[in-house]
């Protein structure tokens, strides 16, 4: 996915932070599949809003470890499924 958006960094309450993420995500789907011999392809992209939330833990003043929920849309041949993510990163400042 291609995403294009915004975040906003909730100040933070002693270590703890909370940020949240919203914008527009770009989902390729792609299906491939073999029968007997005889495979094919087809891939599909589609355009959503996309929204998330992140919860920050302060290790020091320049690193945070992050814990993030993501989550938009995707269509293929007419069908909607959501596409959710989980990470945790870590953030470094300077």
């Amino acid at each position: 996915a291609l995403q294009f958006g915004g975040a906003y960094q909730m100040p933070p309450g002693g270590d703890w932070g909370l940020g949240l993420r919203l914008g527009v995500a770009s989902v390729k789907g792609k299906v491939t599949g073999s029968v007997e011999g005889v495979s094919g392809s087809d891939s599909d992209s589609s355009t959503q809003l996309y929204a998330g939330i992140g919860l920050t833990y302060a290790l020091s003043k320049t690193t945070q470890l992050e814990l993030a929920f993501d989550t938009t849309r995707a269509e293929f041949a007419g069908e909607k499924a959501d596409v959710n993510s989980f990470t945790l990163g870590v953030r470094f400042g300077f």
